[in-house]
C-alpha cells in the first residue's frame, strides 16, 4: 500500500530480538529515513462517526502516550482548550503507551490507540481513515512520521482543514525538517518550542510568516514550597528522563565513579528517575563498577517536584535535545542544571544558572568537575537556581505557555 521507508521485515526482525511488539520511533530513527512521503494515498476504511456539534474539532496526533517531554506538552496544549468550545481527538501512531492513560482520557473526548489495533504496515492507513471520517477543523502533528506522510491527502480531501505540526528539536539523529521536506508544503503554519529550532527553519527555506515560537510552560507555584539550598547530606544529583540512548544515561557510571575519585569520598548519590530500553544495562552497569551505594533507581516518576526537592542539582548528559522540560522544572524548583550544551538547552542554561558542557571526548571528566564545583558551593548553587528560578517565572511559565497554545487554534 505504501512504500515503506524501511522494510517491515528488517523492523519485526530487530524489534523481536529486543522484545518489542511494535517499532518506536527511536528506533525507527536509527535509519534516518529522509522523506516522510508516500508513494501513492492509503486506502480508507469508511465508518460512521459522531455528527459534529457547536464545537470545532481538533485532532492531536503523537507517536506514543507515554510520559515523555514531547507528551506532557500535547497534554498541555489539550489542557489549554476550552472543552465546550473543542472536541479532541488523541491519536497515537506509532507504539503502545499506557502510563498516563487514564490523565489523557481526562483532557480529550476520544483517545485512539492505534498500534494497539493494527500492525505497522497498516498504520498510515488508520491515521488517514480517523482523520478523513472524523473530519477535524485543525490537525496537530508532532513527530509522527507516518501522520506527515497521510498529511498531504488529508489536505486533499478536506477542505478547509488547518495543518499544523509542533517542533521539539532538530539534530542529526533526528532531523524532522529534512525527512518531512517533500510534504512541508501542505503545512499552513509549523509551532516552535524554541528559537534555536526557528533558526533552523528559517535555515531549511521556511518563510517566516508560516513559523511560530510558543515555549513550553512550567507551573512553577507547584514548586515554591522547595528550599532554595538544600541542606542535608549526602549530595543528591538527579538524572530525570527516559533511560534511552539519546540522554546517554550510560554515562552516570563513569561520571560517578570520577566523581567519587575527585571527592575522596562517597558523599553523594544519583537519583534516576526514568525508564526506558537501557534501565537493564544501566542498573547491570553500576553493579559491575561496584557503584550500586551511589545509585538510587526510582523509575518512572508521575512528580518529579519531590525528588528535585531532595536533589542538589540536576544532570542531564543528553547526546541531543530540544528545550528538556526537566530543565525548566529545575530551574522552578530553584536547582541548578549540569547538561549537554545541545539542542535548545544554551538558550535557559548558561553560566548565570547552570554549567554547560561541550562535547568533545573529555566530557566524563567535564561533568565531574562540574558537579564537584557546584557541591563544594552552597552559594553559587543558591544564586544559580535562583537566577534558573526568575527566567522560568518569566519566559516559561504555564500560563503563558497555554495562551499561546489557545492562540494555535482559536485564531482559525
Amino acid at each position: 500500500m505504501a512504500a515503506r521507508l524501511i522494510p517491515l521485515r528488517w523492523k519485526e526482525r530487530a524489534n523481536s530480538a529486543l522484545g518489542r511488539q511494535f517499532f518506536d520511533l527511536t528506533f525507527y530513527l536509527r535509519f534516518k529515513p529522509n522523506s516522510a512521503a508516500l508513494a501513492r494515498k492509503p486506502v480508507r476504511l469508511h465508518y460512521r462517526v459522531r455528527s459534529k456539534n457547536s464545537r470545532r474539532r481538533v485532532a492531536l496526533i503523537t507517536p506514543h502516550l507515554g510520559p515523555g517531554g514531547a507528551e506532557r506538552v500535547f497534554m498541555d496544549i489539550a489542557a489549554a482548550l476550552d472543552r465546550s468550545k473543542f472536541e479532541i481527538l488523541l491519536i497515537a501512531a506509532t507504539n503502545e503507551g499506557y502510563p498516563v492513560m487514564e490523565r489523557w482520557k481526562e483532557l480529550v473526548d476520544h483517545v485512539f490507540n492505534l498500534p494497539a489495533l493494527v500492525i505497522p504496515e497498516k498504520l498510515p492507513a488508520a491515521v488517514y481513515s480517523v482523520a478523513a471520517n472524523w473530519k477535524p477543523d485543525t490537525v496537530l502533528i508532532q513527530n509522527s512520521l507516518v501522520a506527515y506522510a497521510v498529511a498531504p491527502y488529508l489536505r486533499q480531501d478536506l477542505p478547509g482543514l488547518r495543518l499544523l505540526d509542533l517542533v521539539h528539536s532538530v539534530d542529526a539523529d533526528w532531523n524532522i525538517l529534512a525527512a518531512t521536506q517533500s510534504i512541508a508544503g501542505c503545512l499552513d503554519l509549523r509551532v516552535a518550542v524554541s528559537a534555536t529550532v526557528r533558526r533552523h527553519m528559517l535555515d531549511a527555506g521556511e518563510p517566516p510568516a508560516r513559523i511560530r515560537v510558543v515555549h513550553a510552560g512550567i507551573d512553577v507555584d507547584r514548586f515554591s514550597d522547595i528550599a532554595p539550598v538544600r541542606d542535608a547530606r549526602p549530595f543528591r544529583i538527579l538524572f530525570a528522563g527516559r533511560l534511552d540512548p539519546v540522554k546517554r544515561p550510560m554515562l552516570l557510571v563513569p561520571i560517578a565513579r570520577t566523581l567519587r575519585r575527585r571527592r575522596g569520598v562517597p558523599d553523594f548519590r544519583f537519583a534516576v528517575a526514568g525508564e526506558g530500553i537501557e534501565a537493564e544495562a544501566l542498573a547491570a552497569a553500576v553493579r559491575e563498577e561496584g557503584l550500586a551505594d551511589l545509585f538510587e533507581f526510582h523509575g518512572h516518576v508521575p512528580d518529579v517536584a519531590p525528588l528535585l526537592a531532595e536533589s542538589d542539582l540536576l544532570l542531564l548528559p543528553s547526546r541531543a535535545e530540544g528545550l528538556p522540560l526537566a530543565i525548566l522544572e529545575a530551574f522552578a524548583a530553584s536547582r541548578p542544571v549540569v547538561a549537554s550544551s545541545v539542542g535548545a538547552v544554551p538558550e535557559v542554561v548558561n553560566e548565570q544558572t547552570g554549567i554547560l558542557v561541550k562535547s568533545n571526548g573529555g566530557e566524563v571528566e567535564e561533568f565531574a568537575e562540574g558537579i564537584d564545583r557546584l557541591l563544594r558551593d552552597a552559594e553559587k548553587r543558591r544564586a544559580l537556581g535562583e537566577n534558573g528560578r526568575r527566567v522560568v517565572g518569566a519566559e516559561y511559565n504555564l500560563e503563558a505557555a497555554r495562551s499561546g497554545y489557545r492562540a494555535l487554534f482559536e485564531s482559525a
